[in-house]
C-alpha cells in the first residue's frame, strides 16, 4: 500500500522535507508569496513529480510552488518586511496586494 495522502497549503507547507534544502532566502520569499497568493499541492508531487536537485529550474517546481517573480519587488519585500512582526498589519498589507492584483477590483 502507497503513502497516506497529505496535502500542504500555506499553513503547514514547512512540513514539506525537501524544501529545508533550500537557501533561507529562497525559501522566506516563497513563504511570502504563499501568504499572498493560494497554495495547495500535496505528498504526491513533492515526494514524486518534483526534480529537488534541480531547483528553483524544475518546471512542476515552478508550476507548484509560488515563486518570488509572481509579487512585484517592492509588494515581496514589503511582505517579508511584514512577517517579522504584527501579523494585524501584516494581513491588512496582504489584503492590499491581493486587491491591487485583482483585475476586478476597483481601488
Amino acid at each position: 500500500m502507497g503513502t497516506k495522502f497529505k496535502a500542504y497549503t500555506s499553513k503547514n507547507f514547512h512540513d514539506i522535507k525537501q524544501l529545508q534544502n533550500l537557501s533561507a532566502g529562497t525559501f522566506l520569499r516563497i513563504e511570502a508569496v504563499a501568504k499572498v497568493l493560494p497554495f495547495r499541492t500535496n505528498n504526491y508531487i513533492t515526494d514524486n513529480l518534483i526534480n529537488w536537485n534541480n531547483i528553483p529550474n524544475d518546471p512542476m517546481f515552478q508550476l507548484t510552488f509560488p515563486q518570488p517573480e509572481m509579487l512585484n519587488d517592492i509588494d515581496l519585500q514589503r511582505v517579508i518586511r511584514l512577517m517579522k512582526g504584527d501579523k494585524a498589519k501584516l494581513d491588512i498589507e496582504i489584503r492590499k496586494i491581493q486587491m491591487k492584483m485583482n483585475p476586478f477590483s476597483h481601488s
